[in-house]
């Protein structure tokens, strides 16, 4: 019961820490009190630069918590082993950055983090998103605080200069796709006289959601009335390849491969990101709709005039909306990470 109250009080700390989930209760900490030390691990993608130690946001955040932070970066790739030794060892952070896999929910359920839940109610601002929340719930109870993302921010990112040269609109059904696809492969969108450039460049995972090879099959499929991974059919849930407007998704793709207006090698292709943003020889992408400004820059500095645009993920069964759960990733306190009480938090 001790060490359940002690966590709750960590956790009291942390969320005032969530400033851009719209915390706003700042402890009020007395002068001479020292910083609360918080280490946390976290995973990050090999494309995205960390930011340097001691950074100015870092130092904002510790100077309104009144803490000192340990940020221990893991690559992604890595993350999952790190986490096991870490497990094994008995030696935590406080705060433990996870994904909602299945082995996240076998750790839960095996005690070794925190329960939260109960506490929640306490900040207001952050216990008003309850849909991001109900989303990291695992058997209707709470153990971690969500990395806030849009739940709907998945949109088709494009070159629009492209299709202005190629006097052309975004596709708004199956048939526009392959249009628009067959075009950018054989009509020269960026003008270099040569036959290199793809209206999209399939990597591997160009029907799996929520990998970083931003999917492009699903969300046409959504435009044309598919399932969001799954759906509901005489009460049972179907999973969305079950779906015609999923199977008449792949018959155009078939076709695109065919005509070699989509790259053979994609069974093994790693990113296709970067045919977008950085070398230039692809039309669409899909994905996070904030991107277009990254990959705007991205792409001027190596090809100016280039211009990217996004659009709604729109098919023949009207604009479609793709959900996602809101978090990328979610932060658990381990019950084996030290949790010294600040003599400065009362509740």
């Amino acid at each position: 019961m001790i060490r359940n109250r002690l966590a709750a009080k960590f956790l009291l700390l942390f969320l005032a820490a969530c400033i851009g989930a719209g915390c706003t209760n700042k402890p009020d900490v007395p002068p001479a009190e020292e910083p609360f030390d918080i280490t946390i691990a976290t995973y990050f993608r090999p494309d995205i630069v960390i930011p340097p130690k001691d950074n100015e946001v870092e130092r904002a955040i510790e100077a309104y918590t009144h803490t000192r932070l340990d940020i221990q970066w893991i690559p992604n790739f890595a993350y999952e082993e790190k986490i096991g030794f870490m497990i094994a060892s008995s030696r935590m952070p406080k705060l433990l950055k996870m994904r909602m896999e299945p082995t996240t929910i076998a750790a839960i359920r095996s005690g070794l983090f925190w329960e939260i839940g109960p506490y929640l109610p306490k900040y207001k601002n952050l216990a008003a998103h309850t849909a991001y929340f109900d989303n990291i719930a695992v058997e209707g109870k709470l153990y971690g605080v969500p990395n806030f993302r849009d739940m709907a921010r998945y949109a088709i990112l494009y070159r629009s200069d492209w299709l202005n040269a190629l006097g052309l609109e975004p596709p708004a059904n199956l048939e526009d796709w392959y249009r628009v696809m067959k075009a950018m492969r054989l009509e020269d969108p960026d003008g270099n006289g040569l036959k290199d450039t793809y209206g999209m460049v399939l990597g591997r995972d160009y029907n799996v959601m929520n990998t970083p090879n931003t999917p492009i099959l699903p969300p046409l499929a959504i435009g044309e009335g598919g399932y969001n991974e799954w759906g509901i059919v005489d009460g049972k849930f179907v999973p969305d390849f079950e779906a015609k407007p999923y199977f008449e998704t792949m018959k155009l793709f078939r076709r695109l491969y065919a005509e070699d207006l989509i790259n053979k090698d994609f069974s093994v292709y790693d990113d296709s990101r970067e045919d977008f943003n950085r070398l230039g020889r692809s039309g669409f992408i899909s994905g996070a709709a904030l991107s277009a400004k990254i990959y705007q820059e991205e792409l001027s500095r190596r090809f100016p005039g280039a211009q990217v645009d996004i659009a709604p993920i729109v098919g023949s069964a009207g604009r479609r909306v793709l959900a996602e759960p809101g978090n990328n990733g979610f932060y658990l306190i381990p019950k084996k990470a030290s949790l010294p009480k600040p003599s400065w938090i009362k509740c």
